[in-house]
């Protein structure tokens, strides 16, 4: 009988709340695609960085576990409360606590176990997508084949169970203390509609809204760090809740005030059906805003690596192979033997940086970029130093010495040639006393700006500036750091020889094991010359207390390549997946976190139709038309879903639109900040407007008027 009871009562919570199933679905369906990858033998096959997707995703699913079982906590709990009177009047006609308990607990987990069940289904063609686009990242065909390992399922199926079992553990132990009293005030007392509301709270309302515009201003004055940049947004996400607190306050002193506009056709009902749900329901819709806004932040964060994977992968390494060696007297043969023996080369090619013992360039950069500005800032702060900022302190010395080679580059003109003829660019031809820059996009206008005030000199005479070029270069400790001065071949001879390169032009791709190679060659260089710096020196210590060789990697901070070594197959494969890695978990984290909350907005406003169909059933009475009042029902949606959401997408778009400055900033990558932003927003409304839809034909449902059906 109790079996028969709780399948029955199933039913009608799946039919009621249908949307709840859907999302259970989608969150079994993304768990199982996403664990997959975890384990999968194809993604390991790929892996360049063992351990980084497992650990990724691992991450992941513990943020994932917290939402969803807060989920299933929030909606079993608030399932228990709607049905409070229903649980009273089984104790009045003789049914024990226990066996309500039963009934309870059996409905929610033959519900889980179908959102589960259901769930796998789309789970394991999802992990089809999601690995078929993981090949074509990496340029692999993909045959498609179905199966299941097992540590994904008891992973995914364990993951469920226990955010289920613990959600009816608590419920469980809140039904142990309940009689029939408390079941009928418990229904009484989610009403909401009677409580009091303090209309001296109101000021919480503008307060809230004060703080978020001095946080972005903080944000976007570079005057948060680590330290008070945590406190700060813990007190943020304590005003967004203060937010809907002062928000329910003003409303409600609005509509009792009778203010301009409150009676124009349906705005008080609409008014009063808003003020009462937020009133009632404040902390769950900041709890709302705060996911819908982590949504928007991780998706504009996996568009923003997709964005740079697709046009700066090249621009990061053009070159098929590009090796650097410290000796400036290095000839490369073995190098050279390494790669004609392994690849088939078009053109190979070695060749000289050059210095003259000065800095003048790494210097005006150090004073003048503001990447450094920003980076001393951050260090000073943090050290809690007051000092100003010049190339003479320690701080900016330091952080120069990890960006900068020692002393500024330069390189022939007719080596510049060959290697842009190498990359299938124009050659540029210098005039006599002129020279040109070789810059990434980013830095151009500061170079451009030390062409004016400052001259190059060589060869005992001045060398005025023919032009900037930023075409993809490798300089990211190669072709210099950021940037590289070409001189004509007479003016550059008269130089120091600083290091040497060589630049290799292959056909077809790089073999597999050529960058292992190269790079033990390397190595075996490296200890050569840590042997010799030993017995000039006298011992170990003694080296390396002596002036050392400085490498510049450049400025380049979310992917900064600081190897000598450079192969562009395997570099692009590296890279491919660590981006892959990050952007993966990321979108996850997003699609469960907007799921959850629209389903917590989708589940109050369906329970809310079915339970306060009078007040829809008074409107038909006065003469209100179908049509009118369905134009009601969807202003009331709207206000309902929008409200949350419009704040958690300005909150988005203030650290977005800040993240994405700086992501351009560290990365030089040519892009549109707004389009992170734009692009998530679009995804993510499109999610939103598939539960609106869901939500608007349910409520037309459960409303369902004597009159007419809606």
């Amino acid at each position: 009988m109790l079996s028969k009871l709780a399948f029955r009562n199933v039913r009608k919570t799946v039919r009621d709340y249908g949307v709840y199933l859907i999302t259970m679905i989608l969150v079994t369906a993304l768990m199982f695609a996403f664990h997959s990858m975890m384990f999968s033998p194809q993604i390991k096959k790929l892996a360049t960085v063992a351990g980084v997707m497992e650990a990724m995703i691992g991450i992941a699913a513990g943020f994932i576990v917290l939402i969803v079982s807060w989920l299933v906590r929030y909606i079993v709990a608030f399932m228990m409360e709607k049905r409070s009177r229903e649980f009273g009047i089984y104790l009045l006609i003789g049914m024990n606590k226990k066996q309500i308990r039963k009934i309870f607990m059996k409905e929610n987990t033959i519900f889980g176990l179908l959102a589960f069940v259901i769930g796998m289904v789309p789970g394991i063609f999802l992990e089809q997508v999601l690995t078929s686009v993981f090949y074509h990242i990496f340029g692999e065909e993909y045959t498609i084949h179905f199966h299941m390992e097992l540590s994904t399922f008891l992973l995914t199926s364990g993951l469920y169970a226990g955010t289920y079992l613990l959600a009816l553990w608590r419920v469980k132990r809140r039904m142990k203390k309940m009689n029939i009293r408390k079941f009928m005030d418990l229904e009484k007392k989610n009403e909401g509609d009677q409580a009091p509301v303090r209309k001296w709270r109101r000021i919480f309302l503008p307060l809230s809204m004060c703080y978020v515009i001095g946080y972005g201003v903080i944000l976007y004055t570079h005057r948060m760090h680590m330290v008070n940049g945590m406190i700060l947004s813990a007190v943020l996400v304590f005003m967004i809740y203060l937010f809907f607190e002062g928000l329910a306050a003003w409303l409600f002193w609005y509509i009792e005030r009778g203010g301009k506009g409150v009676y124009k056709k349906d705005r008080l009902f609409l008014l009063r059906q808003l003020a009462s749900k937020i009133h009632s329901m404040k902390f769950t819709m900041g709890t709302v805003t705060i996911l819908f806004a982590c949504a928007v932040l991780g998706t504009s964060c996996a568009m923003m690596l997709y964005d740079y994977q697709n046009k700066m992968m090249t621009y990061q390494m053009p070159f098929d192979v590009l090796v650097f060696a410290q000796d400036p007297q290095e000839t490369m043969k073995e190098d050279r033997d390494v790669i004609e023996e392994k690849a088939e080369v078009k053109d190979l090619f070695t060749y000289h940086i050059y210095q003259n013992g000065k800095d003048t360039v790494n210097r005006y950069l150090m004073d003048h970029l503001e990447y450094m500005k920003w980076e001393f800032d951050s260090v000073r702060r943090e050290n809690k130093r007051d000092v100003k900022m010049n190339v003479q302190d320690g701080i900016v010395e330091a952080m120069a010495s990890e960006a900068y080679f020692q002393m500024d580059t330069y390189m022939k003109e007719s080596d510049y040639n060959r290697l842009r003829s190498m990359l299938g660019y124009e050659p540029v031809a210098l005039s006599d006393g002129e020279y040109c820059i070789q810059t990434k996009p980013r830095m151009e206008r500061y170079l451009k700006q030390f062409s004016r005030e400052n001259q190059v000199e060589a060869a005992g005479r001045t060398y005025s500036c023919q032009g900037i070029y930023t075409e993809a270069f490798g300089q990211n400790g190669h072709n210099g750091a950021d940037y590289v001065i070409v001189l004509p071949d007479e003016a550059a001879a008269s130089m120091e020889p600083y290091y040497t390169l060589l630049a290799a032009d292959l056909k077809g791709e790089a073999p597999r094991g050529l960058l292992e190679e190269l790079e033990r060659l390397e190595s075996r260089r490296e200890q050569t010359i840590i042997e010799e710096k030993i017995k000039t020196y006298g011992g170990k210590k003694q080296a390396e207390e002596a002036e050392k060789f400085i490498w510049g990697s450049g400025t380049d901070e979310v992917i900064s390549m600081t190897t000598p070594v450079l192969v562009q197959t395997d570099l692009e494969e590296e890279l491919n997946y660590l981006l892959t890695a990050i952007a993966y978990p990321l979108i996850y984290v997003a699609a469960v976190f907007v799921c959850t909350a629209l389903t917590v907005l989708a589940v109050q406003q369906l329970s809310d139709a079915s339970r306060h169909r009078y007040r829809y059933d008074v409107l038909s009475k006065l003469g209100v038309k179908r049509g009118e009042v369905n134009r009601i029902i969807q202003k009331q949606l709207l206000w309902y879903y929008g409200i949350p959401i419009l704040f958690a997408l300005a909150l988005g778009a203030m650290i977005v639109l800040f993240m994405g400055e700086r992501f351009v900033l560290y990365t030089g990558i040519a892009s549109q900040i707004w389009a992170y932003f734009a692009g998530s927003t679009a995804v993510l409304m499109v999610v939103v407007l598939l539960y609106l839809a869901v939500t608007y034909t349910g409520f037309k449902r459960n409303v369902n008027l004597k009159g007419y059906r809606l």
